[in-house]
């Protein structure tokens, strides 16, 4: 019953019930980074604090990569060449937002002759450790350009 609450309540309360545990949690004050957060964990929540766990990714950038994901995404042929790829379009991006990120996502793709999930899923591993995430390109715009770009080549690096 209380992931269907929270899908119901409306985005301002969500978020007023989450930052007072990511301050806590992640000793964050920028209200308005913790406000994408949330919003982007709305229909994935079952309880509040679940906020903290899930969204650890957006707080602290060290973290461990998922085995199962590492062995199918960034160990798959091409991972490298998609990863740099991704990582040199994005840093040349402007402005940065989910149309502009969604756009490159898709001709990356085309142009890769691969199914778009080719470069979301190694792309999520790269950026949160994790194989689910809320949509891959709220998340790089959240994220933000500088962040993303450090974290794609950390994970270009790890291959």
């Amino acid at each position: 019953m209380n992931g269907q609450y929270i899908r119901k309540i409306i985005p301002e309360r969500l978020v007023d019930l989450c930052e007072p545990l990511l301050i806590e949690a992640y000793d964050t004050h920028d209200y308005e980074y913790m406000k994408k957060v949330v919003l982007a964990f709305h229909d994935r929540l079952i309880k509040i604090n679940d906020i903290v766990p899930l969204s650890s990714y957006f707080f602290q950038d060290e973290f461990t990569y998922d085995e199962k994901g590492v062995a199918k995404y960034f160990k798959a042929e091409g991972a490298m060449a998609i990863l740099t790829a991704l990582r040199d379009q994005l840093a040349t991006l402007s402005p940065f937002n989910r149309a502009t990120i969604e756009v490159i996502f898709k001709q990356l793709a085309e142009s890769r002759q691969v199914k778009l999930g080719a470069i979301i899923h190694p792309c999520r591993l790269a950026l949160s450790g994790r194989l689910e995430t809320p949509p891959m390109y709220d998340v790089v715009e959240i994220l933000g350009k500088n962040k993303v770009i450090q974290r794609l080549e950390a994970a270009i690096a790890s291959l």
